[in-house]
């Protein structure tokens, strides 16, 4: 919520750490501002069909109350209040909060949801199975990726959460050569000894990454059928129902049973009584400390109403997911806790203090994933936003690999195509050289972001500007797209007073990678940088650093 500004352009600004409900609300009567919770403007939100089903409150009638009961905490969540020495300082210092609250780093990453062309699987299910996951992961290190995250296919039943192997099955084992188990271990031995790499070398390790329905089962899961007041009543039942009678279809394949984290029952690997919320965090823990899991796809999340004993509402069901993630985050600050957020942006954009998001499927053009970043900035990190880097098939035959991947910088690089057989071996090389550019760069290009320019989708020239105001030192990231005129002046913010030396950095150009630029006084790049680039579809990176 931002305020009218203060006397000499300060500012004052106040951000509500809360899910995206109507009921959040702010206030400003011209002289005091304030961050309110009002539950009667909403009535339901339901998770993965938002849009759908999206209703507020259209009535000055209150809709909903909030229960308070007794023996059960409420949490509320924080509001942060800053303050900023002007327009540019404002996002900076929110940049800052925003940052004390992460701990994960963003990695280069592939995730094998498209490697799927229903082979081994009938649904959402991807196809990689171990044979598989070896040339893939070949590929990867080919493209210097960090983390290798699979998808969908790898569990044999959501809400059991263990790999699809001979020590547990698929529910539909046996009934057809495509269910045979997928890989060789229930621990992910064979595949984390595959992802170390070479042993003299630490750097070439790849960390392991999983796909994961946190508030969801299928139906054939040994938690479900043990448990099933652990189903959130009557929806979880009934979700759970589509996987049984539609077993081989979409997300039923996966399980779209939706559980009630605040149930109890019996844990099943102690008998003792839990609630689910700890059982489900048991499992993720499971992953951190036993198969070394680094970052985490979170998919599927819902936030219902739950009768029943142990009943529920929707902010009840959301306090006890978030509180999971705020005890996983604490013990593990180095893992990223992402969520799928084509789903459901009602964490959005806080969910990104947890991990980088899956921000948009398909596979959008570059003027699209461009403006996600240039659109959401400053406020919204772009280096958390994952896109589909190399993803169009179209822009990759006519802007080509550098460019894409010069798009790719200010965002959080994600790979999901077929890496093994939809690019060459040439072209995987070319993908490493921005790749490792992207990593001995990243602290400066992982940082707030402004938008200069226009949007990229007006397919003109256009800009973005990762910036440490702190430090005076940072990108600009200038793209002429399809845009008239081979140069074009680009005004700088955030450019404290002082001198700056420029450097144009082009990993692609072997010969000459780094050039000097030049050396200018603060104000010349505020009025504007006289930026080159000779053709469309061209980039130009250009380090700035303050003497």
């Amino acid at each position: 919520m931002a305020v009218p500004r203060l006397p000499n352009g300060r500012r004052l600004f106040s951000v509500q750490l809360r899910n995206n409900y109507h009921s959040t609300r702010g206030y400003y009567d011209g002289r005091v501002a304030s961050a309110s919770v009002d539950t009667s403007r909403d009535v339901v939100y339901f998770g993965p069909i938002e849009e759908s089903v999206h209703v507020s409150n259209p009535t000055q009638a209150p809709a909903r109350h909030r229960v308070v009961r007794p023996g059960r905490p409420l949490d509320l969540e924080p509001v942060f209040t800053g303050f900023g020495l002007d327009g540019d300082d404002e996002p900076w210092q929110h940049h800052l909060f925003f940052r004390s609250l992460t701990g994960w780093e963003p990695r280069v990453v592939f995730n094998t949801d498209r490697v799927d062309d229903n082979r081994i699987s009938t649904g959402v299910k991807d196809d990689v199975d171990h044979a598989r996951f070896l040339k893939l992961a070949d590929a990867a290190e080919q493209m210097g990726v960090e983390t290798f995250i699979f998808d969908d296919g790898w569990q044999a039943r959501s809400g059991d959460w263990c790999p699809d192997s001979p020590g547990c099955p698929e529910p539909r084992r046996g009934t057809s050569p495509k269910f045979e188990p997928r890989f060789l271990d229930a621990d992910w031995v064979a595949v984390r000894e595959r992802l170390r790499g070479d042993p003299e070398d630490p750097d070439d390790d790849i960390d392991l990454g999983l796909w994961f329905t946190p508030m969801e089962f299928h139906p054939s899961s040994t938690a479900y059928r043990t448990n099933p007041q652990w189903a959130c009543a009557p929806v979880g039942h009934g979700t759970a129902g589509l996987s049984m009678v539609q077993p081989d279809s979409g997300s039923n394949e996966a399980g779209l049973g939706v559980w009630n984290p605040e149930a109890w029952g019996l844990h099943p690997d102690t008998n003792e009584p839990a609630r689910l919320i700890d059982y489900i965090e048991s499992r993720i823990r499971r992953a951190v400390t036993r198969w070394e899991v680094k970052q985490f796809k979170f998919d599927f999340l819902v936030w219902l109403d739950c009768a029943g004993v142990d009943s529920v509402d929707m902010y009840e069901y959301a306090d006890s997911f978030r509180a999971m993630l705020d005890r996983l985050r604490g013990d593990f600050p180095d893992v990223g806790f992402g969520v799928d957020e084509t789903n459901d942006y009602r964490a959005f954009p806080y969910s990104l203090s947890y991990g980088p998001s899956w921000f948009q499927n398909g596979n959008p053009a570059t003027e699209q994933l461009l403006h996600n970043v240039w659109n959401l900035a400053p406020y919204v990190a772009g280096y958390a936003l994952g896109q589909h880097a190399l993803g169009n098939r179209t822009d990759r035959q006519a802007k080509g690999i550098d460019y894409l991947m010069a798009a790719a910088l200010p965002s959080h690089m994600t790979f999901w195509l077929k890496i093994d057989t939809d690019l060459t071996t040439e072209e995987r090389k070319q993908v490493k050289v921005w790749t490792d550019f992207y990593k001995r760069h990243r602290r400066e290009l992982a940082t707030m972001t402004y938008p200069l320019l226009d949007d990229p989708l007006t397919g003109g020239w256009t800009a973005l500007q990762p910036w440490n105001r702190d430090a005076g030192r940072g990108f600009l990231l200038a793209y002429r797209q399809t845009g008239a005129g081979d140069t074009r002046a680009i005004a700088l913010r955030g450019i404290d007073d002082g001198t700056y030396r420029l450097t144009r950095h082009d990993p692609a150009n072997q010969e000459q990678p780094v050039s000097e630029f030049g050396s200018f006084d603060a104000q010349t790049l505020r009025d504007g940088l006289p930026v080159t680039i000779s053709q469309p579809n061209g980039y130009a990176i250009i380090r700035l650093e303050r003497i």
